[in-house]
């Protein structure tokens, strides 16, 4: 429970920086006691940028102010940086600061504490692959979750997104019945048919390769949809008999 005792006290929210486009919506739920009454209150209101707003007023003298329920939805289109902090006569003690994601939701519940929905919400994998081929110098090829050889056509391989989220890790295992030589060669995760992030760039000739990035940071949308994407270099000796398996992570 959060108890605010003197006419100087106040629960105030701020954000790290300018939204994008909307103010983060804020509600607030309360209690206030004196020695002969008891009664609930209630405040709804907006962010301001980073200008301190006040989510729960100071109680009037003579009355403890006991919040039950605060909560900061961001419907802003990026995820904001956000600040609730206790206010005593300008002194200021930090109640949680962090990140609430677009679509997040920040809540406080007496009894539960807090919780950022969208960050304590689990991830989810989708998974990839592709048959076996035997790749050719200098291709680029895509693929996605179908069971297919990866083909030279862009857009036809989608992996559409149905959950917004961050795509935060790839993991494609990729196994060469004839290792080829050991030219330069890449996976990227591609978004919308525009945007290619690299997952990894592998000079070796082995059998197993294993393309792994565990540092990515892509937005996805509903909507949105994603196809792994191979440039091949010009082999020396080319690999055959190549079939990939692994996922994609997004939270």
């Amino acid at each position: 429970m959060l108890v605010l005792n003197t006419e100087n006290d106040k629960i105030q929210v701020v954000l790290g920086g300018a939204v994008t486009t909307n103010q983060l919506q804020c509600y607030a739920s309360y209690r206030d006691r004196t020695s002969t009454t008891f009664s609930a209150g209630q405040n709804n209101l907006n962010t301001n940028d980073t200008t301190d707003v006040d989510l729960v007023g100071a109680p009037a003298a003579s009355t403890q102010r006991l919040v039950d329920y605060l909560s900061v939805y961001n419907n802003d289109t990026a995820a904001a940086a956000v600040t609730v902090k206790l206010d005593v006569s300008g002194t200021e003690r930090i109640l949680w600061k962090g990140t609430v994601a677009s679509g997040g939701l920040l809540t406080y519940t007496e009894g539960a504490g807090w919780a950022n929905v969208a960050e304590d919400a689990p991830g989810y994998a989708i998974n990839v692959q592709a048959i076996t081929s035997s790749p050719t110098d200098s291709q680029t090829v895509y693929f996605g979750t179908l069971p297919k050889a990866p083909v030279t056509a862009a857009a036809t391989s989608k992996v559409y997104i149905r959950k917004a989220g961050t795509l935060k890790v790839a993991e494609i295992y990729c196994y060469s019945g004839t290792a080829g030589t050991a030219e330069s060669w890449s996976l990227y995760v591609r978004v919308n048919n525009t945007t290619d992030y690299l997952i990894a760039t592998l000079a070796v000739s082995a059998s197993e390769r294993v393309f792994s990035n565990a540092a990515l940071s892509i937005p996805l949308a509903v909507g949105d949809y994603i196809e792994i994407k191979g440039v091949q270099p010009l082999w020396a000796t080319n690999p055959l008999t190549t079939i990939y398996g692994g996922y994609v992570y997004i939270e």
